[in-house]
This record gives structure tokens, sequence and C-alpha cells, in this order.
């Protein structure tokens, strides 16, 4: 992926639309798994930042962290519905 500084704003990144597809097509998630890998990866990202003082670390980390519990309670949600799917596919088989 090309990344190029911004002069006009330090700290920016400009990144190409094909950059961004392409980056979007191989890290898109697809449960809520995938959502809660990228979340901790992000999460670490700004945890392990010696720059970025702690009240921009907070700033950063409350809102990953309600993603985070949201994707927790979709995931626990998506397996109590694939158990019933399992459990009604037996009830339907016998």
């Amino acid at each position: 992926m090309r990344r190029q500084r911004s002069a006009s704003s330090p700290g920016t990144t400009k990144l190409s639309l094909d950059d961004l597809e392409r980056d979007d097509r191989a890290r898109r998630p697809v449960t809520a798994a995938d959502v809660l890998a990228m979340l901790g990866e992000q999460m670490e990202v700004v945890q392990r930042d010696k720059e970025m003082n702690t009240v921009t670390k907070a700033r950063l980390l409350a809102p990953l962290a309600a993603l985070a519990l949201k994707a927790i309670t979709i995931a626990h949600l998506e397996a109590e519905v694939q158990a019933i799917k399992e459990i009604l596919q037996r009830r339907t088989s016998v």
C-alpha cells in the first residue's frame, strides 16, 4: 500500500483509491469474530504508541472498546442462532 505524508497537515496520510479498494477487499470483516480481531489489532496499535499521550489514547480506545463489546454480543448471538438451527435440523430429520 502506497502512503504519502501530507505536507499541509502533519501526521495525516494520503492513500490512493486503488490502495483503499485493495486493502478493503483483503481485510473486509465477514463475522463478528473478524470485527473483534480488527478492533483488537487497532487497540494494540493505540496502546503501544509511545508518542501519544494518555488522554488521546483514552479518546481513541473508548469507542473501540464500545464497538468490541457490541461485536462480542453479536458473536454470542451468532453462536446461539447456530445452536438453535442445529437443534431444529435434528428435529426435522427425525
